[in-house]
């Protein structure tokens, strides 16, 4: 694994969480959004109280995957900020931090440390090859043991 894909990690996960977290969310609103029948009274079958019990059992299940998930990735935070703050060049933190940690795109890290978009692209090539002497895999392995 390179420092890049290392790096790249920390958004796949939290695009993961942030995916599961939507789709508790949208159990949830399953469960709340259950209607009353305005049709006479019949006999109710266990069918709904089944389901019922199923999208809760979803629900906690997810949460579960969704707190480990978070212990991974502030695993994976803690050592990508260790690596990164053995720069000696904020700016290159800046854009490590802003690209891997925040998620923005190279044109918003562009506008934000006010540089050229070709500047940025450049200047994050350069903090990776950086960062690549710092680069431990055997860390690395350790943390994917985890997930």
């Amino acid at each position: 694994m390179t420092v890049k894909e290392f790096l790249n990690k920390i958004r796949q996960i939290d695009l993961l969480i942030d995916e599961k977290i939507e789709e508790v969310n949208m159990l949830r609103d399953r469960l709340t959004n259950v209607t009353a029948s305005t049709e006479g009274e019949r006999v109710q079958t266990s069918m709904q109280g089944d389901k019922f019990a199923d999208t809760i059992a979803k629900i906690i299940d997810l949460q579960s995957k969704i707190t480990a998930d978070i212990d991974v990735l502030i695993d994976y935070k803690k050592v990508a900020r260790e690596l990164i703050e053995k720069l000696d060049d904020d700016v290159l933190k800046a854009i490590l931090y802003k690209r891997y940690f925040r998620g923005c795109t190279f044109e918003q890290i562009a506008v934000e440390i006010d540089y050229s978009w070709r500047w940025t692209c450049k200047l994050h090539g350069k903090a990776l090859l950086k960062l690549n002497r710092f680069f431990k895999e055997d860390i690395v392995i350790h943390i994917d043991t985890v997930v």
